[in-house]
């Protein structure tokens, strides 16, 4: 799969992660302190760690012995975050509030044959809007606290409100320190608002699914729209700038793709006008694997791909060029890839209600100088 214009260390790291199964040999000149590099950037060393000791590549013993312990320690990882992913799955269940996990903790276990090689920080939930407050009292009972920046602007700012209407989660960490609790995200939206009304729990549970994680059976939404959630998160925020989101997106599809329900996923794309990233994602992960993408899939055959999208090679050798801001690059994306025009105007008319937030600009800016200080 490997091509010219790959660096060798990049093209051995897609290979590896997206085709173990293929008989390669170690190439002749690789660097392997940037293949360490790029696997932290990635954060595929799990995922490439498994595959290539499984497989017949015969490895230096120093960089054999690293990968065998960056695996184990993934697998202790992930086994200590999923039962932190349950325990606060059960009691939030067993508390009457609605929840899902979603990104990292549940598309481990989706599409992954092996859990532990995909990696996450944060455990995600998202939960029906009108349950925060409950939510929040839930999470701060399993030893959490909704981390200084949001709890600044909650406490201080009195702008729990405004946090609703703007903001997409509420970032927890854990109390003690010496407990080392991962952090919790509970999201009620999927994207900010200012983005367009994108998919709540209401909608997002219809005909909703069954998983399996360890022992539980854990309700999440059917397959396409954890395909939507996918192009979102990946595409529409993070702009495919690791490899681990084509991963994803690959083993989703691999999994999946044969079987969605490719009318309903064109339906709700359009009507969320992201018809067009979803296009592009797809093409994107069939230059990775052309079989992922049963042709009934491709929404409009005439519709010229994004350059951006289908190529994003030069992040993943040399990283993003600084923005001002994390949202600006998020905009500016958006404005490029959105499907029509009027939902353009409507995510710039909507950043500029955003923008007249002021108490919330001030108390944001409050919050910045006291901890730069």
């Amino acid at each position: 799969m490997s091509e010219n214009k790959y660096s060798v260390e990049l093209g051995f790291i897609l290979d590896i992660c997206l085709h173990p199964d293929v008989p390669r040999p170690l190439p002749e000149k690789i660097d392997w302190n940037r293949v360490r590099v790029l696997l932290g950037n990635h954060a595929v060393k799990p995922l490439f760690a498994h595959n290539i000791l499984a497989g017949a590549v015969v490895l230096p013993d120093p960089i054999s012995d690293e990968l065998k312990t960056a695996l184990r320690e993934s697998t202790i990882q992930h086994l200590y975050q999923s039962a932190q992913l349950m325990s606060l799955y059960k009691y939030m269940a067993e508390n009457g509030i609605p929840a899902f996990p979603t990104k990292g903790p549940l598309w481990s276990y989706l599409f992954y044959p092996v859990p532990a090689t995909r990696t996450y920080s944060d455990l995600d939930f998202i939960i029906p809007l009108n349950k925060i407050t409950d939510a929040v009292a839930s999470v701060a009972a399993n030893g959490y606290e909704i981390e200084p920046y949001r709890n600044y602007l909650i406490e201080k700012g009195n702008l729990l409100d405004t946090l609703i209407a703007e903001d997409t989660q509420l970032m927890f960490c854990g109390r003690d320190a010496r407990r080392k609790l991962p952090p919790v995200e509970i999201h009620w939206r999927v994207i900010y608002q200012r983005f367009g009304d994108f998919f709540l729990w209401e909608e997002l549970m219809q005909n909703a699914g069954t998983y399996q994680i360890n022992q539980l059976q854990v309700k999440a939404p059917r397959p396409e729209y954890q395909l939507l959630l996918l192009v979102i998160h990946h595409g529409l925020i993070e702009q495919w700038s690791k490899i681990k989101f084509v991963v994803d997106l690959v083993f989703f599809l691999r999994k999946e793709g044969a079987t969605l329900d490719w009318d309903f996923i064109r339906a709700k794309a359009s009507e969320k006008a992201i018809l067009k990233i979803v296009t592009d994602s797809l093409e994107l992960a069939r230059r990775f694997d052309p079989s992922v993408v049963p042709p009934k899939a491709l929404s409009n055959p005439a519709y010229s791909p994004k350059r951006d999208v289908l190529q994003p090679e030069p992040v993943w050798e040399k990283g993003r060029k600084e923005v001002s801001t994390q949202s600006l690059r998020i905009l500016l994306f958006n404005i490029r890839h959105r499907d029509t025009f009027v939902a353009k105007i409507s995510i710039l008319a909507r950043h500029v209600r955003f923008l007249s937030r002021i108490k919330l600009h001030l108390y944001k800016l409050l919050f910045s100088k006291q901890n730069s200080a």
